[in-house]
């Protein structure tokens, strides 16, 4: 959350909910919580006591919060294991902020899982290896303040405080299975006392003290070696400009390795800074090094993010995100996605949003997964196997009340223990214990996208129970558009499970999807987009290129603008701008592309723009399909996409929208005959536009194939997949194989020696007359 103070006369916050009820903060210097209404809490706390004078706490099963809206925990695809609420954490009755904050993990080294938790007066360490029976082993008493975090090296956690403080508390967690958790100190030093967020770098052995009361508010490193429980300022720190939240890794290979990079989140507008994310070489802390700074589409509080499992995108929120937060321009909380390949030009290449206005905040990313915490509208779960666009698969609400744009709900979330549980740190309702429950369903091998006529082809699947068991599983089978078919899939062993699809004729087109039930009767779909995007394959065995345009040189595209002020379709080698979604190469990697603006990309202002191809004679080609690779990235609020149509010389007919935060290359194919009768006049167009929210909008075109099936072909006598297929190479082919006494040349079929002769020639001749069907 963010800390209400600004930098340049910093005013302390006063703190925060005064105990059950409360409805709002004081501060009146803090405009964020005084142009928004204020979260109304109601009942948050189940009741009951907790025991006087015990050690410990076990919890039961959770209850309802109260009778009314707020009786149940709305969820999907979520266990919801345990609950804690705030009064059963020790201290609780007595403190003057009655909070949760952010949480953490530890993992002891017997493999007993810890959570812990920032509370308004102090530090909770929770037991969570049997989820289900979560266990309160103490509270670490701290400074009465909204703002706790904490973060882990070693055996220590080191939890910090905003707008009071104690510099850094050093808790040692050594003894923690036998109950026995120490405070060892309150360690300050050269003036420091309060920060926001302390994040920490296990593999280097720092923590950073980011937006404190030290450096401008910046970024300061602090050792944890030699002596773990002196925490030592390192360097100069990063003093350039606020930092809210950090991410600090170690690159072990690629062109960083050996490098420690810190990701930061560092505020913007807000603060009275053009740029809010930075990217800060930390490998020397005497002299750390600014790879890069940049701003992007609505900015106004870059908060926090995280990077993927492979190094290849950063995770970003704006906190101020929502309708009256940022002035109504992104009025959803929005995910900014970055490639970060090259730490020294950060490029956003995508956005995505589920369309609730809850505010975005804490972000941490496992594997596949994108674990959000959204304020009121809970934990938000995303799949990132396609890391541009990813889809939301699981959530549980944890302020069931609203989604609105309010500071209440979820705060943090911690998704990194080895048991697959996962915990939630809720502002009014403290601690929630989750795991997934879904049944997670992958590609063992890439599907299949072209079929060999006559032959059944199998397909196969990959399927995780997780807190879910499997009932039954299916391929859903569409043929030539026709309804879908379910065919039972079989176990495999190791988890995958396989069937055949059926042997059909080329030139057949087939569709289809995997489906499994749990004994819940949940259903869940791979790939995840489907049935509105399954797998598509089809049956030939050539494909017989009529059209291909790279856009290396002009094929006779004509550009037409209508209402345009900037960003035009033009030709050209696409050069990163700085700009987000600038594509830094073309689909193919190399070359030119069509793009919008000629500095790709120039942000595309009224319109449309309209890209139209030449005239493509398909009037012999009734199974023709197109090919394209299409780049769109429309953020800050916008509805604007790209749309792609065809036309046979009449209408024009809609085949796709792309948007509108897309972001990057994705392949559209389609058959034309599935739109338009394939003519000789048929054209494909393709149109982008920002109308009405000027919003930063910016396309690209590239790799256009129209293409036919491909089928056996007797008269093809050299295999060629160019048209025309059939030319006087095949005549000369024949021949030669005539000559060589090959069987081919026995056009004839015939078994009365010499089974070659004149005979197959006429044949071969008429044969070559029919043409290929």
């Amino acid at each position: 959350m963010h800390q209400g103070v600004k930098w340049a006369g910093r005013v302390a916050l006063v703190a925060g909910l005064a105990g059950v009820g409360a409805s709002a903060w004081a501060d009146d210097d803090d405009k964020m919580l005084r142009d928004r209404k204020p979260a109304v809490v109601g009942p948050m706390f189940r009741g009951g006591a907790v025991g006087a004078g015990a050690d410990a706490w076990k919890l039961a099963t959770p209850g309802p919060v109260a009778a009314g809206p707020d009786s149940t925990f709305p969820q999907k695809n979520i266990a919801l294991k345990a609950w804690i609420p705030l009064n059963n954490f020790p201290g609780f009755a007595g403190a003057g902020t009655q909070t949760g904050a952010d949480c953490w993990g530890y993992v002891s080294p017997s493999g007993r899982e810890y959570a812990l938790i920032g509370l308004g007066w102090g530090t909770g360490v929770v037991e969570v290896t049997d989820p289900s029976s979560p266990t309160v082993v103490t509270v670490i008493p701290g400074p009465n303040s909204l703002w706790h975090d904490v973060d882990v090296i070693g055996h220590y956690a080191y939890a910090v405080t905003d707008s009071v403080g104690v510099g850094i508390q050093v808790i040692d967690l050594a003894s923690v299975d036998s109950g026995v958790v120490t405070l060892v100190r309150n360690f300050s030093q050269g003036g420091h006392a309060t920060t926001h967020t302390g994040n920490a770098n296990p593999a280097s052995g720092f923590i950073y003290m980011c937006g404190g009361n030290i450096v401008n508010g910046g970024i300061m490193p602090c050792a944890t070696t030699p002596d773990p429980t002196f925490p030592t300022f390192t360097g100069p720190g990063w003093t350039t400009q606020y930092v809210h939240e950090a991410q600090i890794v170690n690159y072990t290979n690629g062109p960083y390795a050996g490098k420690e990079i810190a990701f930061l989140f560092a505020g913007g507008p807000y603060y009275g800074y053009s740029t809010g994310l930075a990217v800060v070489d930390f490998t020397n802390k005497a002299a750390p090094t600014e790879l890069s700074r940049i701003a992007f589409p609505g900015l106004q509080f870059c908060h926090q993010g995280w990077i993927s499992t492979d190094r290849k995108y950063l995770y970003v929120d704006d906190e101020l995100d929502g309708p009256g937060g940022n002035q109504g321009t992104v009025p959803y909380a929005l995910t900014r996605v970055f490639d970060i390949t090259d730490l020294a030009n950060p490029r956003m290449v995508s956005a995505f949003t589920n369309g609730l206005s809850a505010v975005d905040h804490n972000q941490y990313t496992t594997g596949r997964y994108l674990y959000q915490s959204n304020y009121t509208s809970g934990l938000r779960v995303w799949d990132l196997t396609n890391p541009l666009a990813p889809t939301e698969v699981a959530w549980i609400d944890t302020h069931p009340e609203h989604n609105n744009a309010e500071y209440a709900g979820s705060w943090g979330n911690y998704p990194y223990f080895p048991s697959g549980t996962a915990i939630i740190s809720d502002l009014q309702r403290g601690l929630f214990v989750v795991r997934l429950s879904m049944l997670e369903m992958s590609s063992p091998s890439p599907a299949p996208a072209q079929l060999m006529p006559g032959v059944a082809s199998a397909v196969s699947v990959r399927i995780d129970e997780k807190e879910a068991t499997l009932a039954s599983a299916t391929v859903m089978v569409s043929v030539n558009g026709g309804p879908y078919t379910p065919i039972a899939l079989e176990a495999q062993g190791g988890g995958v499970y396989g069937a055949g699809l059926p042997a059909l004729s080329c030139r057949d087109r087939v569709r289809f999807y995997f489906k499994a039930t749990a004994t819940d009767a949940r259903e869940f779909v791979w790939p995840l987009e489907a049935p509105a995007r399954p797998f598509e394959a089809s049956v030939h065995e050539s494909r017989l290129v009529i059209f291909a345009d790279d856009f290396e040189t002009d094929r006779g595209w004509a550009i037409t603008n209508n209402g345009l002020s900037a960003g035009a379709w033009t030709r050209g080698v696409p050069l990163h701008n700085g700009g987000p979604g600038a594509v830094i190469r073309t689909a193919d990697g190399t070359g030119a592309c069509l793009l919008t603006g000629a500095a790709l990309n120039e942000d595309v202002d009224g319109g449309p723009t309209t890209a139209t191809s030449p005239a493509l004679n398909l009037a012999a080609y009734p199974e023709a399909r197109v090919d394209l690779s299409a780049w769109m990235l429309s953020v800050q609020g916008s509805t604007d996409a790209m749309t792609i149509e065809v036309s046979n010389g009449g209408p024009w007919t809609t085949v796709r929208s792309i948007g509108p935060a897309s972001g990057a290359w994705s392949k559209v194919s389609f058959r034309v005959a599935d739109f338009v009768a394939p003519s000789a006049t048929t054209r494909i167009r393709v149109s982008v536009a920002d109308v009405g929210d000027d919003s930063t909008t910016e396309a690209g075109l590239d790799d256009v194939v129209v293409w036919t099936p491909g089928c056996a072909c007797y008269a093809n006598c050299d295999g060629s997949t160019t048209l025309p297929v059939l030319n006087v190479n095949d005549f000369v082919c024949f021949q030669n194989k005539f000559a060589a006494g090959d069987l081919y040349a026995n056009c004839d079929g015939s078994v009365t020696p010499p089974v070659l002769n004149v005979n197959d020639f006429v044949c071969y001749l008429n044969a070559f007359a029919a043409g290929c069907p």
